[in-house]
């Protein structure tokens, strides 16, 4: 999924130069974009873009960058931030899966060494956050979220239709720690209008690989019946190309939580429901999963808004 794109570092060596470049309005790849203003500096083979910043279609983007090819393997940095990004325009500009809304802000400040874009990611030190508010999402659509409804639905097929449709959520959080190429989550937090997943674990970016356990909460209505209540910890391994969530073990093991309201469906349901999730647990209790307030503010690193990260 991280491809080995190579990076254009030998520039550094080619000139020295101080470039400043200010664009009112600028279509590119079929993107428009406005307001842009870039300021370069290539030095002894050391180059830093300090600031670019522009306005995409859903809001403005500032990033900063530094290289420098005297080293060996070469040193990159890269920070990034967004105080708020409107997804619905930018994700049809971008041309990418539809059925996403919301108001979205990064924080990103990663560095690490390599002649391509995988190298650089298998030795990245440094943090990213998103938040997301006043979301939603279309459960039928190529979105990530939409992708593991179906999953869940497949691992318990008694659920149907459930939680097809779109789904409302309060708030989207996570952030990531990352140290020599292994990301370790601070933070992990989506609430909705089905309930809430969270959870933790790490991704290596050097091979891809996830080692993470979520936690689900989630509420879901069965129309003109009762609303069923799963709580449960699910494994997720795989790669960033291709996640595993292991539902099956879970019910394996009989940890998957607590299944509430069946008392008042069909028998039928409620026995497949309950086969299929490992039986009732009535030993859980909390959930373990923070709420929105606390998850944002993680994720935004302590703060109510982001601010610019340094290059150094």
């Amino acid at each position: 999924m991280i491809p080995a794109m190579p990076l254009p570092l030998e520039i550094l060596r080619l000139t020295d130069s101080d470039l400043r470049l200010t664009v009112g309005e600028l279509r590119s790849g079929g993107v428009d974009l406005r307001d842009l203003a870039a300021h370069a500096v290539i030095e002894d083979g050391k180059g830093r873009l300090d600031p670019l910043t522009v306005t995409l279609p859903g809001g403005r983007v500032s990033l900063r960058a530094a290289a420098d090819v005297t080293a060996t393997p070469p040193a990159v940095q890269v920070a990034a931030r967004s105080d708020g990004l409107d997804l619905p325009p930018l994700l049809a500009a971008l041309h990418a899966p539809q059925g996403t809304a919301g108001r979205l802000e990064f924080d990103l400040d990663l560095r690490g060494q390599g002649r391509d874009l995988r190298a650089v990611a298998a030795t990245a030190t440094g943090h990213l956050g998103l938040a997301l508010t006043n979301g939603a999402v279309e459960g039928g659509s190529g979105s990530l979220l939409g992708r593991a409804l179906a999953d869940l639905r497949r691992a318990m097929p008694a659920l149907g239709a459930l939680a097809e449709g779109r789904v409302v959520l309060s708030c989207g959080a996570t952030r990531w720690r990352a140290e020599n190429g292994v990301a370790r989550s601070e933070v992990l937090l989506l609430d909705g209008s089905l309930g809430k997943v969270g959870g933790g674990g790490t991704v290596n970016l050097r091979d891809e690989r996830l080692a993470m356990r979520l936690l689900l909460d989630l509420r879901l209505p069965i129309p003109g019946l009762n609303q069923i209540r799963i709580r449960a910890p699910v494994p997720l391994g795989g790669t960033l190309a291709n996640p595993r969530p292991d539902y099956g073990e879970a019910a394996a093991r009989g940890a998957l939580g607590t299944v509430e309201g069946l008392a008042r469906t069909p028998a039928g349901i409620a026995g497949d429901l309950l086969g299929a999730l490992g039986g009732p647990n009535p030993g859980l209790n909390d959930s373990g999963i923070p709420d929105c307030g606390p998850a944002l503010a993680t994720a935004r690193g302590g703060r109510a808004t982001i601010r610019d990260a340094a290059v150094v």
